[in-house]
Formats: structure tokens, sequence, C-alpha cells
């Protein structure tokens, strides 16, 4: 068997080496779906949660926002340009920086994604270790097993992914928040001054958090983008996350810290969504929780583990599709 049929994806050629055809694009839905349950998790809400013990729920809410306008900005002239070429960031980087020098870029954010894969992978395991009383270890290693296997289905794989994650973090995410603040009231919401009111977090901090939780993974789409028609539902697949998809999850966060207004709030713990659900004491949304925690840092994990397959790397280093000819 050739090394191509052995990396040939379960559902259909993934286009590693060359660019994308025009027959095999993707619909704006297909692609959008993608978008929304990547930063549409678990970790979006506790990166709020922070934002807002940090700063304030007006001062995080404007952080929110603005952070997310610029990655909109960032991730979509990248992703038009991954649209128009067709190909992967691999091979864009080799177009940019030689068959060489596109080893140190694509090589420094291949390791940094494959960290924050790790990242997620332990926060389903500590997660359902601390709420379960199940091995943090057997956890851990069978969320990042599961994971992969849907990298291996490929595009498709997203997809599917992402049309389950997105549903259950609408329907729970905004109940968690919606409730939490029906309990305490929207004003005590808007009023919240963080834990620390007279030492706010810097704006500046609190800017520089929302950018850098996905600029990395930003930096690499046209891993995704690539799969888009035209340039049109490029920008709206990349709208879905920034600002959409990665502010929803954010908000989620935010809002519950400031109705509950809990003097030292443990968002990696259980002062999260997650948490929240279990602590309603049903039989039944403690399982939809266990199956929406895998699900839910699932539709990050597995895109991530896309971007950093090392055979596209190999592609490059050959030559790729010659897209800087």
């Amino acid at each position: 068997m050739s090394s191509t049929a052995k990396d040939a994806p379960v559902f259909g050629e993934e286009y590693e080496h060359e660019p994308v055809p025009q027959k095999a694009r993707r619909s704006t839905f297909s692609v959008s779906m993608v978008w929304l349950g990547f930063p549409m998790i678990i970790t979006g809400a506790m990166t709020g949660s922070i934002l807002v013990a940090g700063m304030g729920f007006k001062s995080a809410l404007a952080a929110m926002v603005i952070g997310n306008l610029l990655m909109l900005a960032y991730v979509g002239s990248l992703g038009v340009l991954g649209t128009v070429r067709g190909v992967n960031f691999a091979l864009l980087a080799s177009a940019t920086f030689g068959r060489k020098g596109y080893m140190l870029a694509s090589g420094l954010l291949s390791s940094l994604l494959l960290g924050w894969y790790a990242v997620q992978t332990g926060i389903t395991g500590n997660l359902i270790h601390t709420a379960f009383d199940l091995s943090y270890l057997w956890m851990t290693v069978l969320a990042g097993v599961l994971y992969l296997l849907i990298t291996y289905v490929g595009i498709r794989g997203l997809h599917w992914i992402g049309l389950v994650s997105v549903p259950l973090f609408v329907v729970l995410g905004g109940w968690v928040a919606l409730d939490s603040a029906s309990v305490a009231g929207w004003g005590k919401v808007l009023a919240y001054a963080g834990t620390k009111p007279d030492m706010p977090m810097a704006f500046g901090i609190g800017l520089t958090i929302v950018i850098t939780l996905f600029i990395d993974a930003g930096t690499v789409t046209a891993d995704f983008n690539r799969w888009a028609a035209d340039t049109r539902s490029s920008l709206i697949a990349t709208a879905c996350a920034f600002p959409f998809a990665n502010l929803v999850a954010m908000l989620v966060g935010g809002i519950m810290t400031a109705a509950l207004g809990l003097a030292d709030p443990q968002p990696f713990g259980l002062d999260n969504m997650f948490g929240y659900l279990l602590s309603q004491k049903q039989g039944w949304l403690s399982v939809v929780a266990f199956v929406f925690l895998f699900c839910n840092l699932g539709s990050v994990c597995a895109p991530t583990a896309c971007t950093t397959r090392p055979w596209a790397g190999r592609a490059s280093a050959m030559g790729g599709c010659g897209c800087s000819r």
C-alpha cells in the first residue's frame, strides 16, 4: 500500500498537498459549523469568568468586544487568503518563507497548538475527575483518543462535532447564564466590580487575554477556510467564531461569575458552567453535562490536531502545490 493510501482520511480526500478544488469546496454552513464549534467552548467561558472577576463586568465586556473585533480583522484576512489560494497554513508558510524558512513558523505554531491540545484534554480529565471521582489519567487519555479519532475523519468530522457541540452549548450555556442572572438580578450582574475593585486588572491585560486565547489557532485559519467556496463564505464563517461564538462563550462565564459573586471564584475548578449544571443535583442533567464536556472540548481539540498533522508540513517541505509560483 502506498504512503498516500495510508495517509488518506476515512471519508474523503483532505488535499493536504495541493489546493482544494472548487468542486470539493464545502457550503458556508459546513465551514461555519467548524468555526462555531471551535471557540464556543467551556475554556472560553472560564476565560470570561477570569476577566469579569479581575476587571468587573462592564470593563470585561468592553475588552471582550474589542478583542473579538480585532480577531475578526486578523483571522478574517488570513482566512480569505486561504480561500483564494485553497491551501493550508503549512503551504502558505512555504510560499511566504521558502521551503526551509517555513519550518520555523510552522513548527512554532504546531508546538503551540499541541500544547493547547494537551491543555484541553487535561481540563477534560480534571473536570471529570473532580466531579465524578473517576481517574484523571484515564479520562485524559480517553479524551485524547476520542479527539484524535475525530481528526482522522477530517473536515467532515469537524463539521459533525460542531453540529453536536454548538446547539448543546447554546442551550446549556444560555440556561446557565440566564438562570444565574435571574436569581441574582441583572442589576447586580451589570454593577459587578470584580473580586478586587480597588486593584482591578488593567484593561490592556484583559484585552491581551481575549486576543491571545485563539491567536495561535486563528493564525492557521487557512487549514479551515481553504474549504470555503468563496471569500464571502470565508468571512461569514470567520465571523461566526469572532466575534460571535467566542464572545458568547466568554459572556456565559462572565455573567455566571458576576451573578454568583464568589469571593474567590475558581473557573478551572467547578466554578464554571459545567459545575453549575452539576450543582442542580439532577441525575439526567449530570449525564448530559458529562457528554457535553467531551463533545464541547472535542470541538476545539479536533481542529487543533488537524492543523498539526505531520504530513501537511511534509508536503510543504516537498514543495507542496507550488502556490508561490
